[in-house]
């Protein structure tokens, strides 16, 4: 049986244990923004795509390819400007300004970042009639 003293610092070891791999783990801003822009690219390819039916059509085809330039381009220069990351060491928060408010956009914990995923941005984009 442990001694209080012994159930103590096993305590102290375990937490400094889990802080240090916590803040060694935490992602950096550039974690965020790749991941992002990840999403968004699937959600615009996603969205860019011609239906079905006009799939052997070159110009839709054509039409696809520079679209997706387009609004890569647009939206990795967008992600540079307007994702700000906050690291709070353990953990870190990604933050977008829109129309004045401020939306948290991504959480990094433990070498991930968890984002909006595919279907959320479509939704979003859907909503606002894009």
């Amino acid at each position: 049986m442990m001694s209080a003293k012994g159930c103590f610092n096993l305590s102290l070891i375990i937490i400094v244990a889990v802080g240090v791999l916590l803040v060694a783990t935490c992602p950096k801003a550039e974690d965020h923004k790749q991941v992002i822009r990840q999403a968004f690219d699937e959600a615009i390819s996603e969205k860019i795509d011609p239906p079905a039916d006009r799939e052997g059509d070159i110009v839709a085809s054509v039409m696809k390819i520079v679209g997706k330039m387009a609004l890569g381009t647009t939206s990795d220069f967008a992600i540079e400007r307007m994702v700000k990351v906050d690291d709070y060491y353990v953990c870190s928060v990604g933050r977008i300004e829109w129309r004045g408010r401020e939306h948290i956009i991504s959480v990094g914990l433990l070498n991930h970042v968890f984002t909006l995923d595919k279907e959320d941005i479509l939704e979003e984009l859907n909503r606002r009639g894009f």
